[in-house]
């Protein structure tokens, strides 16, 4: 006989499951959610590791073709040179 365990059987509808299940755990008791919440970190099922690093690998390389591709362009310097300030007038000076 094929016994399947009560995580093989949440695990055949997926992630979406295991995030409703750990939701539902935080909202009847918060130790509840947390526990289940550790679980599926803890045990690889919320993380990107079923793609492997290849998956991350092909990204990285399909970006780095498409910047490429884009023409460089000469980059202007946003910095202006400070403009000449005028002396301030002091009340002396405006008086006489």
């Amino acid at each position: 006989m094929n016994a399947m365990t009560l995580t093989d059987k949440i695990d055949d509808y997926g992630r979406p499951a295991w995030i409703l299940l750990t939701v539902l755990g935080f909202v009847v008791w918060w130790p509840i959610g947390l526990a289940l919440l550790a679980f599926t970190v803890w045990s690889g099922r919320m993380a990107c590791s079923r793609y492997g690093m290849e998956r991350w690998q092909n990204k990285m390389t399909r970006m780095q073709e498409k910047m490429d591709r884009v023409p460089a362009k000469p980059r202007r310097s946003k910095l202006k040179p400070p403009k000449k300030k005028e002396k301030a007038k002091t009340p002396c000076a405006l008086l006489g």
